[in-house]
């Protein structure tokens, strides 16, 4: 038997001591796993495409879907668009409209994109990317009911609103004699297609026979009110206002007075004009604004009759004033004549 001193075992009996305990300590420290500090977001990787909040669709995440999906490479150009050409044909795609909001109710931001094709003739492509919770981007083209092959020669699509899952399009649809339908498609996804959504499903109707019209109007959050011409505007014989509950801007007016479009337009001076059909309905849209990027008021005047019906629209884009021009169109759409 080796007798060890009494101050060599202390020392070897302490140095033993520090290396189990550093041993402890290091194995809780890197067993424990490291959780991120408030405010940090780890970064996904998927597709090539870095998503730094899988909540929110980058524009570079949205054209790296389609490039991956359509075999081009969109470049924006001098003018703000992305544009590309196709390797197996001599026209190019343009993606014309990117519009983003949650498509299927799961709280991430999708997206919806209109882009138009030319080759030896024109068309549309709507293409969906869905942004999945772990940031995996699924995205697939898909053909709304009423669009065909050659839609890009045939429609004007001139905004794209997702709110509530429904995408609505504002769209210009030429009627003849170089005449436009405006209008507004309403659509829901539905697997891999877009099914057609009637929005205006469960509105108040407001109807006068005397003057043989009727127009509908959202039911929640909205109010119709009928002004007395005698107490505002003498010459006036009937007068309406739609407006939103929380909302006193008069987004929507109707009014009728007697006599025809010309006796109308005297005295007023309109920076633009022209006709258009709404609801099959041939009207006249006049513009009396100052400048059509902060301002969106248009005033479409209908004849009949006899008499002017003159619709008002207020929104102010700069102030936020008035309602949306795609509640502005809905409401149009609905405005039909009864006898």
């Amino acid at each position: 038997m080796i007798k060890v001193s009494t101050p060599v075992g202390v020392i070897i009996i302490f140095a033993t001591a520090i290396v189990l305990f550093g041993g402890v300590f290091a194995y809780q420290y890197f067993a424990k796993p490291v959780s991120l500090s408030e405010g940090q977001t780890q970064q996904t990787q998927t597709q090539n495409i870095n998503i730094q909040d899988v909540k929110v669709l980058s524009d570079s995440a949205i054209i790296s879907s389609i490039n991956k999906l359509e075999n081009v490479q969109l470049v924006k150009n001098a003018k703000g668009v992305y544009e590309a050409k196709y390797p197996q044909m001599a026209g190019g795609y343009n993606v014309n409209l990117i519009s983003r909001g949650d498509l299927n109710g799961d709280g991430y931001q999708d997206a919806f994109v209109w882009g138009t094709w030319c080759g030896a003739s024109c068309g549309s492509i709507f293409t969906v990317i869905l942004n999945k919770e772990n940031g995996i981007l699924d995205t697939f083209r898909v053909v709304p009911e009423g669009f065909v092959s050659s839609s890009a020669a045939q429609y004007g699509v001139k905004n794209i609103v997702i709110n509530n899952g429904i995408i609505s399009m504002q769209v210009e649809i030429p009627a003849y004699d170089g005449l436009v339908t405006n209008t507004t498609l309403n659509y829901k996804l539905a697997g891999q297609n877009l099914e057609s959504v009637n929005q205006t499903a469960g509105w108040k109707t407001h109807t006068n026979t005397e003057y043989g019209f009727e127009i509908k109007y959202p039911s929640n959050k909205w109010r119709l009110t009928i002004d007395n011409p005698m107490t505002s505007f003498l010459h006036r014989m009937y007068i309406v206002a739609i407006t939103k509950q929380d909302d006193f801007a008069g987004s929507v007016g109707l009014y009728i007075q007697n006599g025809d479009l010309d006796s109308w337009l005297k005295d007023k001076a309109a920076h633009t004009r022209e006709t258009v059909f709404i609801n099959g309905l041939q009207a006249e849209k006049f513009y009396f604004g100052r400048d059509l990027k902060t301002d969106t008021s248009f005033t479409y005047v209908f004849e009949r009759n006899n008499l002017v019906y003159v619709i008002n629209t207020v929104h102010i884009i700069e102030n936020n004033y008035g309602i949306s021009d795609s509640d502005v169109s809905q409401i149009l759409s609905t405005f039909k004549f009864t006898n």
